[in-house]
């Protein structure tokens, strides 16, 4: 779990950097920060945690996946 944080973590700033590079972010309403927010918090962050910890915990791991 400490290796998917650090992944992200040291990522994230080439992310950015390029992101802002190559675009304009003013443009972008409260709303579209809402959304990403939300997406990259609960449906990519928090619930890929609980499925890599059911993974691990799981005896036989082809019942997480479905």
């Amino acid at each position: 779990m400490i290796g998917l944080l650090l992944g992200f973590l040291l990522s994230l700033p080439f992310s950015i950097g390029l992101s802002l590079y190559t675009s304009d972010w003013s443009g972008i309403p409260w709303q579209g920060w809402a959304a990403v927010t939300y997406v990259g918090l609960f449906e990519m962050g928090i619930t890929f945690v609980l499925w890599l910890k059911a993974v691990k915990l799981a005896t036989n791991t082809a019942k997480s996946a479905t």
